[in-house]
């Protein structure tokens, strides 16, 4: 006892001087053309993620008549992508480690040009379903990743926003990420690497002896082990870390985005003008959130994007129910696909990605890998049992299903409220001193 006490007065001893004397911006923190392309380079891989995720939903009546899938075979090969993502995500925390981030980034983009060849060539089933688990093991792989990656090598400042590149060929120039090269002892290399993405002129002094001083003062505490995520001074982040990945699958957003056209269809809507407009708003709904999440705070834009994704359930619910009483023909239709529009849209301006950023943010460079990789585990294999379900649930009870979704996104908001820090604006070191003094 009297050793973990001193054990953890040493970290607050060494992270707390981290946290003294800072400027406002610390030397070479500011914005440069590397930064820029590394972060567009790494984020981009949302494009193939989205894509991946989002084709089966317009492509599913076209697949079952082809191939005479049925509402089960369908079901699998729809989930199978997030059981794909279940084993990346196992792996990725562990691979990245030993690798580093860049290797990791251009390995789940090999997965994913396996994965569209074999479903765009798919004469079989087996093919099909081949085809979309190498693009969920490409998923669960940047899932991880990416956050991180992005969380190290950006300033603070523009850390929660991103822009679109071109990422199969950008990912092989991209620099690797300084803290990792600071965590394994390649000291040349993690200068080169600092100094490249804040600019040459800039001086990085000061930023890496922070860097370097916390990562000193968390070997001195511990090696990481697997059991060592389940100490006490790790108890804040990884609760936040979990449960933000259990609750942004628990909403039922994966079962929405995969089978729209299930819910158009069920709610007598028209089904190629829903997936149409639900295409349409893909893209700009994306960048809504790129551009709020610097600007309000975490906090505030998930709890503004669970709220609206807990309406939207609601509405979706409602219609379901009227239309189960023949009451308001005329609207439910209407009814439902505002709620699917509305739930994809609230759900993308926080939800969607900022659980992932934070995931990043609070988890100490010591434990980072295994947490990680458990918390990206209990993303995915949560999103499998959901996506494989709700096309039964849907035959169960079509409102019931909204209603269970709708109450989610309700603990969702207590959740974040209740439990989740504001990370915005502060820099990695002043993050995970915080979490690990907490």
């Amino acid at each position: 006892m009297g050793e973990e006490r001193m054990e953890g007065g040493l970290m607050a001893t060494s992270t707390e001087s981290l946290l003294c004397d800072k400027d406002e911006d610390s030397g070479g923190r500011h914005v440069t053309a590397a930064v820029l392309f590394t972060t567009a380079a790494a984020v981009s891989g949302s494009i193939s993620f989205g894509c991946a995720m989002s084709f089966s939903s317009a492509a599913k009546g076209g697949i079952q008549e082809d191939l005479g899938l049925s509402v089960a075979e369908y079901s699998v090969f729809g989930s199978i992508l997030t059981f794909g993502a279940t084993i990346g995500a196992l792996f990725s925390g562990i691979i990245t480690g030993l690798v580093g981030r860049k290797p990791v980034l251009c390995i789940s983009q090999l997965f994913f040009i396996i994965g569209w060849l074999a479903i765009a060539s798919a004469k079989t089933v087996w093919m099909l379903d081949f085809g979309r688990l190498c693009c969920g093991i490409a998923i669960g792989l940047l899932s991880y990743t990416i956050p991180v990656y992005i969380a190290e090598v950006t300033p603070k400042t523009i850390r929660g926003g991103c822009i679109f590149a071109n990422q199969l060929f950008a990912m092989f120039f991209v620099p690797e990420s300084p803290r990792w090269l600071a965590k394994i002892g390649r000291e040349k290399e993690f200068e080169n690497s600092l100094q490249f993405l804040r600019g040459k002129d800039a001086d990085i002094s000061k930023e890496k002896a922070e860097i370097i001083d916390l990562i000193e003062a968390l070997d001195k505490v511990t090696k990481s082990k697997s059991l060592d995520l389940f100490q006490k001074r790790y108890r804040y982040s990884l609760t936040v870390g979990i449960g933000l990945m259990l609750l942004q699958q628990l909403t039922g957003s994966a079962g929405i985005g995969f089978y729209a056209s299930t819910i158009f269809e069920k709610s007598d809507f028209s089904v190629s003008f829903g997936s149409t407009a639900l295409a349409l708003v893909l893209i700009p709904k994306a960048c809504l959130g790129l551009f709020l999440v610097d600007k309000w705070g975490r906090r505030p834009l998930l709890m503004v994007s669970a709220t609206g994704a807990c309406l939207s359930c609601l509405l979706l619910a409602v219609s379901f129910t009227l239309q189960a009483f023949e009451l308001l023909k005329e609207i439910t239709p209407s009814m439902a696909f505002v709620g699917v529009m509305g739930f994809m849209t609230t759900f993308a301006l926080g939800f969607g990605g900022l659980p992932w950023i934070i995931m990043s943010e609070i988890f100490p460079m010591n434990i980072k890998v295994r947490a990680g990789s458990v918390a990206a585990f209990a993303n995915w294999s949560t999103s499998w049992v959901i996506t494989y379900a709700f096309n039964f649930l849907l035959e169960w009870s079509s409102a019931g299903t909204f209603y269970i979704f709708a109450g989610a996104c309700g603990a969702s908001i207590l959740f974040v409220w209740s439990i989740v820090p504001e990370t915005n604006g502060k820099t990695l070191e002043e993050i995970q001193a915080s979490s690990i003094l907490k």
